[in-house]
Order: structure tokens, then C-alpha cells, then sequence
């Protein structure tokens, strides 16, 4: 079990029956739905809730997502999703996100997930607005 956090913040899951498939655990492609969870807990948790993407005139779409996957959860499993944003880029940003079942060290998986900044009317690529990178580097900076 590991003694200290290994990212600042963490999204818990507790899976339910419906997110399992046939063989009864996580079916694959719901890894993927508990990282947008995580993201959007993340960017909530720093002070950045959906509602201020349209107050700052900006909008995000998902480019990229990959998942390894090295073990499986099961219904009833209570998971967290360490998350972290990996890279802020110019008009992009990429969380880091790994699932781990609540007090075990080895990952269920790790994924990643690359947005990009558009402007909502043209869907054109725009900058990361300096409150979003702000926050971001806030939160992220090591103590």
C-alpha cells in the first residue's frame, strides 16, 4: 500500500454493476468515461468548472486517447484515478491518468488524454487562456 500521494489529486469510482461487461469486469472502454470524470473533477478541483470555459470564451475537444490496460476491476471495486496534466502546451493540454483499486500500488491502467483549446464559434485551435495555464501550473508545482 503506498504511504504518500502519488499525484495531488485523485478521482474515486466505485464501479458499478452496469460499467462491467459479460466476463464481469470493467468493459474496456469505460477506463475511458472514469478519465473524463477524473479530468473534469481535475479541472473543477483548481478552480476551473465547465461553466468558466464559456465565461472565458473557450471550449476543449478530446484529440487523443490511449489506455494500457494491466489488470481489471470489478463490480462493487471502489477505484481512485490519480490525475495529473502531463503537458500544457500552447493550445493544448494532455491529463495523465492512472486507475488503482482504493490502498494498492499497481495500476489498473494508465492513459492519456489530449484536449485542445478551440474557440466555440469557429472550432478553430486557440491559445490556453492564462487563468486555465495558471491554475494548471498553481496546482501542479512541486512543494
Amino acid at each position: 500500500m503506498t504511504t504518500e500521494p502519488r499525484t495531488k489529486f485523485f478521482f474515486p469510482i466505485k464501479v458499478r454493476h452496469a460499467d462491467t461487461d459479460a466476463q464481469g469486469h470493467v468493459f474496456f472502454a469505460n477506463y475511458f468515461t472514469f478519465m473524463d470524470e477524473a479530468a473534469t473533477g481535475y479541472l473543477e478541483a483548481i478552480g476551473i468548472p465547465n461553466k468558466k470555459f464559456a465565461e472565458l470564451g473557450v471550449d476543449f475537444y478530446y484529440v487523443d486517447a490511449h489506455c494500457e490496460y494491466n489488470s481489471s476491476a470489478r463490480s462493487g471495486d471502489l477505484l481512485q484515478v490519480d490525475t495529473r496534466v502531463k503537458r500544457l502546451g500552447n493550445t493544448s493540454f494532455t491529463f495523465e491518468c492512472k486507475t488503482y483499486r482504493k490502498d494498492d500500488d499497481q495500476a489498473i491502467t494508465i492513459g492519456q488524454v489530449t484536449a485542445v483549446m478551440v474557440n466555440p464559434l469557429t472550432r478553430q485551435p486557440v491559445r490556453v487562456p492564462d487563468e486555465i495555464r495558471q491554475a494548471v501550473e498553481k496546482f501542479e508545482q512541486k512543494n
